[in-house]
Formats: C-alpha cells, structure tokens, sequence
C-alpha cells in the first residue's frame, strides 16, 4: 500500500517543524528582551541568524526519536524472514524501545 508507514515520518514532520517556528520566534522574542526593544523588526541579520541556529539546535530532541522510529519499522520491512518482524507499528516501537533501553540511552 502507498501509504503503509507514513504516519510516523508525517507527525514526525508536523512535530519538527512546529517546534522549529516555536523555538525561532522564541529566541527572536528573547533577543528583543534584552535589547529593550518592542519589534521583532529592530533584529540584525546576526540575530536572526542567531535565532534560527538556536531553533535548528532544539530540532533534533523531537527529530532524533522519530527517525529512531521510522528507520527501525523500515528495517523490519525490507529484511527477510518473518522471525525478524517484532514492531506491530509505530507505538508499539516506543513502548518496547522504552522498555528495553530507557528514556536515555
């Protein structure tokens, strides 16, 4: 099917890219803070610039696990041999992850 596991890459998608127009407004906003000043549009190329690496930097804690997800559905898929598929989707993928290796590891 053509859409067979596309739901994890797709919230994944959702999930970075609201965290990245979050995460860039804020550092925007905080920079303004400092200055004192009441526009986003007081902001040099150096601070937005500055903004967006501090956005780029929060992406990969909502990126890393989603692809985590993704990659480890995928190699299930194309390897051979039906002993080697233990993932029923992507939440189940979480649940035996967090419970084989934790939260931070």
């Amino acid at each position: 099917s053509l859409y067979r596991g596309l739901s994890s890459p797709l919230l994944g998608s959702m999930a970075e890219n609201a965290l990245l127009f979050a995460a860039y407004n804020t550092f925007k906003e905080k920079q303004v803070h400092m200055m004192g000043g009441i526009n986003n549009q007081d902001l040099s190329l150096f601070q937005l610039a500055l903004a967006g690496a501090g956005a780029g930097a929060c992406v990969p804690f909502v990126l890393t696990p989603v692809e985590l997800i993704k990659c480890r559905l995928q190699v299930q898929n194309h390897s051979s041999g039906a002993a080697f598929r233990q993932y029923k989707g992507p939440i189940d993928v979480c649940i035996r992850t967090i419970k084989t290796e934790g939260l931070i590891n």
